[in-house]
């Protein structure tokens, strides 16, 4: 990883111990015509270097999300059985043991051991008994199309089935509803979750892909759309907190679970707003390069330098820069999201071919790097790239995907001219020419219609005399 990326993941890591942690949010959707069960699962956590490992166990094999370098604790996952689970922690079932297994050994066993979520239910059976370690949501879906969420305390637990929940919908945060009135951790999330699920026009993979675990509209605040144009908490325009959103700034990964078959675990490895998801099928039996190895997740890795991209702050972020990342990230994503349908979609059990599974994984896997590395390297370049500056002459938002503004500070008034250049030197656009500017702050309009992506500089000449120049970024 970059040293000045790496950097900024650690201060903003250390940063973060000193926040409560109050991690994931969860929904458990029943299947409908044409679509099998599905499971959402924004997990936040510290550990930001995630990964996603294959585990070859006895009697199912499961892929799975762990933390890096991780081999006998899963966070969610799916097994070759078609048994999926995922799962938040409560804080309202009593206080935690220091004995029993915790939530990551009993999802790594369940994903080895189990078929079905009546086999799992008699598990937790067993283990009222002997305890378990911590207290749970866990969500389940199976091959036979069921779909549960078990509120489970350390000694007992709950069972909500899907189909019998309004629109078909279970959401839960960091608080059972058989647990105490007090500790309901992570009500705001759960009330904007439902609130999206239970009105959408039927629930897709794409939906919580690019909706829910996305999303960043808080009780103080709707961005939407982005960038977000006005003023918040009197930070500068365009800026606004992520910390009580259900992409929060510490959510490390999240997840997908689509029951139909063959089942597909997309997965963000990064936070989901910095990150492109990959779909992934068990029944490919292995997984392609950059989830995984000896030094951690490539894939991850790069989602958490396109983090220190748009974060300003441990809590804040920078609209423009997000949405003209997304933008980009977009036509990669609607490219896989075409392709899985196109090729999975109709597909009978008997045309599923793990060589075609795992091409397909293949050529998403090395899509999304290739999109990654785009980005980050005109972001490496221009940082490196030495530009005479003598008042705070910006491109805002940088980088930016077609339109934007030259932000200056000028002592006095008069007229301006406006050059852009590339890197060989040539001027490629005149956005201004004679343009009056006043003392004081100053936006000159820019647009880059019809121009490549690639690295600019913005050349401001006042009164034909004084002259400022920026470095920015255009991505398209």
């Amino acid at each position: 990883m970059n040293l000045v990326f790496k950097q900024f993941a650690v201060i903003l890591g250390l940063s973060i111990l000193a926040a409560t942690v109050l991690p994931c949010t969860i929904a458990v959707v029943a299947g409908s015509e044409g679509r099998g069960p599905l499971l959402w699962k924004n997990r936040d956590v510290l550990g930001i270097h995630q990964e996603v490992r294959y585990f070859t166990s006895e009697p199912f094999e499961f892929i799975a999300n762990v933390y890096e370098g991780e081999f006998d604790r899963v966070w969610s996952g799916v097994n070759s059985a078609g048994l999926a689970i995922i799962n938040s922690d409560t804080y309202n079932q009593g206080p935690w043991g220091s004995y029993g297994d915790d939530d990551g050994h009993v999802m790594f066993h369940a994903l080895g051991n189990f078929s079905t979520i009546d086999e799992f239910q008699a598990y937790l059976d067993s283990t009222n008994t002997t305890v378990r370690r911590s207290t749970h949501c866990y969500g389940l879906i199976d091959a036979t199309g069921s779909a549960v969420l078990f509120e489970a305390g350390r000694d007992y637990y709950v069972r909500y089935d899907a189909s019998e929940a309004p629109e078909g919908v279970i959401v839960r945060t960091n608080y059972a509803d058989s647990g105490g009135e007090s500790d309901r951790i992570g009500t705001d999330r759960r009330a904007r979750a439902e609130s999206l699920l239970m009105t959408a026009q039927g629930v897709e993979p794409e939906m919580l892909l690019f909706g829910l675990a996305r999303d960043l509209t808080t009780e103080e605040l709707d961005p939407y759309p982005l960038p977000f144009e006005g003023v918040f908490r009197g930070y500068s325009t365009g800026i606004i907190e992520a910390s009580t959103s259900i992409n929060r700034f510490y959510t490390s990964s999240a997840c997908v679970i689509d029951g139909t078959f063959p089942p597909t675990m997309w997965q963000f490895l990064g936070q989901p707003i910095c990150a492109i998801p990959i779909p992934l099928w068990i029944h490919a039996k292995s997984l392609p390069e950059g989830l995984c190895g000896t030094e951690g997740s490539a894939l991850c890795d790069m989602a958490i330098d396109m983090k220190s991209l748009v974060y300003t702050g441990t809590y804040t972020i920078d609209t423009y820069a997000l949405s003209n990342i997304l933008s980009s990230f977009a036509p990669v994503e609607a490219e896989i999201c075409a392709r899985v349908r196109a090729e999975i979609g109709s597909d009978s059990i008997a045309d599923i071919d793990p060589a075609v599974l795992g091409n397909l994984q293949t050529q998403f896997a090395e899509a999304i790097l290739a999109k990654y590395w785009e980005i980050r390297s005109l972001f490496v370049k221009e940082s490196r790239r030495e530009t005479p500056s003598k008042a705070g002459l910006s491109v805002y938002p940088n980088p930016f995907n077609a339109s934007g503004n030259i932000v200056f500070h000028s002592e006095r008034a008069g007229t301006a001219e406006v050059q852009i250049l590339d890197l060989n030197g040539r001027v490629v656009a005149n956005p201004a020419n004679s343009f009056w500017i006043y003392r004081g702050e100053n936006r000159i309009p820019l647009s880059m219609e019809g121009l490549p992506s690639g690295i600019y500089s913005a050349v401001l000449a006042l009164e034909g005399a004084e002259v400022q120049a920026a470095s920015f970024v255009l991505i398209k």
